[in-house]
């Protein structure tokens, strides 16, 4: 079987305490399996009850997440679902505030490399908060 990754680093990781985003972690979680957490290169800030990241040319900067294992064939449905969700989806109206790429993360654990995908905050950060921790749970 072949597989594919998403990392995941704000209202859908498992122990994200809020009520929005809950149907969706749990349909992350049935579909795919957390490998861990991970690290990839990128600035966190808080936008509202919600993060966002952007990616970072500083080695530095680390946005701390959880990797999910996701079966090719379950990539595609998945991944129209959080594209809605996270409202970047073809019908959505433009600009949109998340866009989905595919970067380099890191498992913590064991700094294996994998390419997944991500959510990425598309809009400008300037008046946002940054969290400097890099992790939403524990800022």
């Amino acid at each position: 079987m072949r597989w594919s990754y998403l990392f995941v680093y704000g209202t859908l990781r498992s122990q994200a305490p809020q009520e929005q985003g809950r149907a969706m972690r749990t349909e992350i979680q049935s579909i795919g399996r957390c490998l861990g957490l991970a690290r990839w290169q990128a600035q966190l800030y808080q936008v509202s009850f919600y993060p966002a990241a952007i990616g970072s040319e500083n080695p530095d900067d680390q946005v701390i997440g959880e990797l999910y294992e996701i079966a090719e064939d379950a990539l595609a449905p998945l991944l129209a679902k959080l594209d809605a969700f996270e409202e970047c989806s073809m019908t959505d109206l433009r600009p949109h505030e998340y866009d989905r790429i595919v970067s380099t993360v890191h498992l913590i654990e064991n700094e294996q490399t994998y390419t997944a995908h991500i959510y990425e905050y598309a809009k400008d950060v300037k008046y946002l908060t940054r969290i400097r921790s890099g992790d939403f749970l524990n800022p």
